[in-house]
């Protein structure tokens, strides 16, 4: 399938969990949008509906343009979004976590401390050396 072809999805956040989808049809119609499809969100943890409207249109220009024009539906104050399906619902996490290590490594990264050195020759000035201590555990 063409991209061009695709539907364009939209998802809207903050209208109440029981209002009915043919009411959010309605409303957008009149405010020029032609909905093809709108349905309750369901959780997949739990089963139970969210707070999240899907809603399914033909992809078109005056289409793209719901995400900044929408802002009520119903006298209730909206926010239009995209669907984002790679990452489900919830936007990507900020930081992405450093893979673990293995156990082994975890052991000597945890025992290993670097400390300096000071010396100090006669005559000459002190002068700082680098040197690891590392305390292997037995396994």
């Amino acid at each position: 399938m063409l991209p061009e072809d695709k539907k364009l999805r939209a998802v809207i956040r903050g209208l109440p969990v029981d209002m009915p989808p043919m009411e959010i049809i309605s409303d957008l119609a009149t405010q020029g949008f032609q909905i093809e499809e709108c349905h309750n969100m369901v959780s997949c943890k739990t089963g139970e509906p969210m707070p999240l409207f899907m809603l399914s249109m033909e992809r078109s220009e005056k289409h793209k343009t719901i995400f900044k024009t929408v802002t009520s539906i119903g006298y209730v104050k909206v926010i239009v979004e995209i669907l984002r399906k790679k990452y489900g619902l919830l936007p990507p996490p900020p930081v992405l976590q450093m893979p673990r290590l293995f156990p082994l490594q975890q052991i000597l990264h945890a025992h290993t401390q670097v400390c300096k050195v000071r010396r100090k020759s006669p005559g000459e000035r002190i002068h700082e050396d680098t040197c690891r201590k590392t305390q292997v555990l037995p396994l």
